[in-house]
């Protein structure tokens, strides 16, 4: 008997009713929290705004003359989705659903591919997918890459039946799903497609080398997108590195080879050690534990190739490539999703100790989950000084952000960097530091229209006092606690700010430009 067929079959249900309850629930708390303490995600909201704006021929601010509209970005899908529900949501609502649906899409995509590759009889190995979401990237906010992952799932799964049956049908659906995923992330777009070709060639029940070189035809089209990319986003991107060589690197960082021994551990909880919770010994433990639950490894060499692709690209990647920061260490959102792959039941009766281990791996992977659950409840009260503020802020202006204390009280760091940029996304205004900085996005600063506040600004507020031309910023929004309060008022002496505070709480302060 299977490990799940020890269970009555009424337990089977009622335990696959409890996993997609618990995963309705977290989309539903995802899409309806005011805010989401993921790093990035202010800057995309922004994004989203500026976009809307440019759809809807609204774009006579004088900062529309900076910027133009990327048409030939890998991130419509993300963009668009929440530009589209920008029109019946507010604009934090808009982007939250896109969190919401990009994990509940996850979480069903990878649940599809496991009983594709395994059986139904693995569906225990489905829960640690739901703490898997919420690690590294979703910290950081990488909102089109996570967007971007089920699709690169679909991509596989359409491909395996292409594999399995050789339709046509098949061949049109790997097609069409290459075409979306590369306008949803060019780097998952390459790390899919490498997966699936891959599949193609090591499948035991193909020896064939004339028919696996026929079924990869759809990946020789989809790569003649890899040529329209560096044309249009690198070469622009080269250029405008030119100017600034002297300040930002333009080149690729490996970083230290230890520290990825330690972190593929880490990050697919977490951006940061937690002292009083060993997430590592916990990534440790979950590891083993597929082997003493009854289940054993698989004999289908192509059930390995995610997870191996996956080692490579941790080892070998770069962890900075240009100014795109943490290219490697993103992909630890793959760790268990491919590895509970790699597992199959095995026909053996479940033993007293196994049906222990058993909770325990649910266990564990709902103890993982809590950590970021706790934080986004605490997040939502935290940011009410926030949301003070800025309703007392007018709308349609050109704000300079500066926040000197990015942590705030959560559990990890840097959630408040780009927390001004919820201006812009409500308030159709214009802030800086701004992802518009960065050529692929769907919003970016025209060549020779580089503010002042280049990359790296919003780590370093205190360069403002470099400014030429400060008060072309019409809105200061200022975040610090008291003492780092009275230092900015100094600065703001000595630099060419001209501005009054109009506002201020604990946290936040608004400066507005004296006429």
């Amino acid at each position: 008997m299977s490990v799940i067929s020890n269970f009555s079959d009424k337990m089977a249900k009622i335990e696959r009713v409890v996993f997609y309850l618990i995963v309705i629930f977290i989309a539903l708390l995802l899409s309806t929290s005011n805010f989401l303490p993921m790093i990035d995600l202010p800057q995309h909201a922004g994004q989203v705004s500026t976009l809307k704006s440019f759809l809807l021929n609204e774009t006579s601010a004088p900062w529309f003359d900076d910027i133009e509209l990327n048409y030939l970005t890998t991130y419509w899908t993300a963009y668009g989705m929440a530009a589209l529900l920008s029109l019946v949501f507010p604009i934090n609502y808009a982007v939250n659903t896109v969190v919401g649906l990009t994990f509940l899409s996850f979480i069903i995509s990878f649940s599809i591919l496991r009983r594709m590759m395994s059986s139904k009889n693995t569906n225990i190995l489905d829960w640690v997918l739901l703490p898997s979401f919420f690690g590294f990237a979703y910290t950081w906010g990488f909102l089109t890459f996570l967007l971007a992952i089920p699709v690169g799932v679909l991509l596989v799964i359409q491909n395996l039946k292409l594999i399995k049956t050789g339709h046509k049908k098949y061949f049109i659906f790997v097609i069409l799903c290459g075409v979306l995923l590369y306008f949803s992330h060019m780097l998952v777009f390459l790390f899919f497609c490498l997966i699936a070709s891959s599949m193609t060639i090591v499948n035991n029940n193909q020896f064939f080398i004339r028919q696996k070189l026929k079924q990869l035809t759809p990946f020789y089209l989809l790569f003649l997108f890899i040529p329209l990319f560096f044309f249009t986003s690198a070469f622009y991107a080269s250029n405008e590195l030119g100017k600034y060589n002297d300040l930002y690197y333009a080149g690729a960082s490996y970083g230290v080879f230890e520290n990825r021994l330690y972190s593929i551990f880490l990050y697919p909880w977490s951006i940061e050690k937690n002292n009083l919770f060993p997430l590592e010994i916990v990534s440790i433990m979950l590891i083993i534990l597929p082997f003493v639950l009854g289940l054993k490894l698989s004999k289908d060499y192509k059930k390995y190739v995610p997870f191996v692709i996956f080692l490579v690209i941790w080892f070998a990647l770069p962890e900075q490539v240009v100014r795109t920061a943490f290219v490697q260490q993103r992909f630890s959102i793959f760790l268990f999703p491919f590895y509970i792959l790699l597992f199959e039941s095995r026909s053996v009766n479940l033993l007293s100790t196994q049906k222990v281990l058993y909770f325990i791996w649910c266990c564990l992977s709902l103890l993982l989950l809590s950590l970021p659950m706790i934080d986004l409840v605490n997040f939502n009260r935290e940011t009410k000084d926030f949301s003070d503020a800025l309703n007392k802020i007018p709308s349609h202006k050109r704000m300079l952000g500066l926040v000197y204390d990015p942590r705030g009280s959560l559990r990890q760091g840097g959630v408040y960097i780009y927390f001004p940029s919820w201006y812009q996304a409500k308030k159709e205004g214009w802030v800086d530091f701004n992802f518009a900085w960065f050529s692929p996005q769907i919003i970016r600063y025209k060549s020779g229209h580089i503010p002042e506040a280049l990359l790296g600004f919003a780590w370093y507020p205190k360069t403002f006092i470099k400014f030429k031309y400060c008060d072309k910023y019409e809105v200061l929004f200022v975040q610090c606690s008291q003492k780092v309060c009275e230092s900015h008022e100094q600065l703001m002496q000595k630099s060419t700010c001209s501005h009054k505070i109009i506002y201020k709480n604990e946290t936040w302060s608004v400066y507005n430009l004296e006429k």
